[in-house]
């Protein structure tokens, strides 16, 4: 599976797009976060999320570092059999 994630500025703020879907609070600059999951067989699933930029960087970051930790143990794994 393969991950891609898109970061895009909505060029409005929180009174338009409501508050960050993340922490809750209101915010100037609202972003979209796009998260597609592109598997194997050539099918994808999306995820969409919005709120402010600080979330949603925090939160890309956390999901590669726990994609990285499985990757290495996956690794391990197979070179302990």
């Amino acid at each position: 599976m393969r991950i891609l994630y898109k970061l895009i500025p909505m060029n409005a703020s929180s009174a338009k797009y409501g508050p960050c879907e993340i922490c809750g609070k209101p915010t100037s600059d609202v972003y979209h976060l796009s998260v597609s999951y592109q598997m194997s067989d050539h099918t994808a699933h999306h995820k969409n999320i919005f709120g402010c930029r600080e979330c949603l960087e925090a939160r890309v970051s956390r999901a590669k570092k726990e994609s990285e930790a499985q990757r290495g143990s996956e690794i391990g794994e197979g070179a302990a059999s």
